[in-house]
């Protein structure tokens, strides 16, 4: 195995339309050293339904025709928004470097190639691009593209990071665990600590504003993730603003 092999991880659930729209952008990756393992959530109706079993098919189908490829049902509901998914995914993978894609979401062909190549020149310890807001005609809203991963968050799906940040803080953890966003309580770990980041500079990242929430809304729900990084900041007396470093800057 290579050292920049990446493991993509995607949790889904009753989503088998979005599924095969995120399974399709990974195989269309540029960068081609690659597995992807899509963990469904066992089904919270008592049993199999016909959107598991939609779901299923959809990623029994990609498994067949591709050996990177890997679909896995768990025996019961873990809810969380994924994240229990996310884990088994680590924990099953032996790949150096981990990348997350929801089901919902969709990457741009070089989104890959841009972080490992940001890892590689940086040896930084996480990389994460930006992101394209869509409507849901796929129309784009907004282009949000930083160089700082506190100054408004980090979505799950923008990042790329080194498998040994895991073990040094920690796995995901479940929503009321984390308090608040659980993608953004991971990230905040990592700063908190000093880690190093470099930002690819590219908005790779497809992000689709549900119906009936506006881009306002979605600028909303970073706000509260910077909130809770500035409260975090204050209350552990740990200023990890100037601790963690873009290692890209000169």
């Amino acid at each position: 195995m290579s050292a920049d092999r990446v493991v993509v991880c995607t949790p889904t659930f009753h989503r088998a339309e979005l599924l095969k729209r995120a399974i399709e952008s990974v195989l269309g990756q540029t960068y081609r050293d690659f597995e992807h393992v899509v963990v469904q959530d066992g089904c919270d109706r008592g049993g199999e339904c016909a959107a598991c079993r939609e779901t299923a098919a959809v990623g029994e189908r990609f498994q067949k025709h591709d050996p990177r490829f890997r679909f896995v049902v768990l025996p019961e509901h873990m809810g969380g928004y994924g994240f229990y998914s996310r884990n088994w995914a680590i924990e099953h993978s032996d790949a150096p470097l981990i990348a997350y894609l929801d089901d919902d979401n969709w990457w741009e062909p070089t989104h890959l190639e841009t972080l490992v190549n940001a890892l590689r020149v940086s040896r930084a310890s996480f990389a994460f691009s930006g992101t394209i807001m869509r409507d849901q005609r796929g129309r784009t809203i907004h282009r949000r593209i930083s160089r700082r991963p506190y100054y408004m968050g980090i979505d799950t799906n923008e990042i790329v990071h080194r498998r040994e940040l895991i073990g040094k803080y920690g796995a995901w953890k479940p929503t009321d665990a984390a308090v608040h966003n659980h993608d953004w309580e991971l990230v905040a770990r990592w700063l908190r600590s000093g880690e190093t980041f470099a930002p690819s500079g590219e908005a790779t990242t497809n992000y689709p504003l549900n119906p009936g929430r506006s881009a306002l809304g979605y600028w909303y729900s970073f706000a509260k993730r910077r909130l809770f990084y500035e409260l975090s900041r204050v209350f552990q007396n740990a200023d990890h603003r100037y601790r963690a470093r873009d290692v890209t800057s000169k």
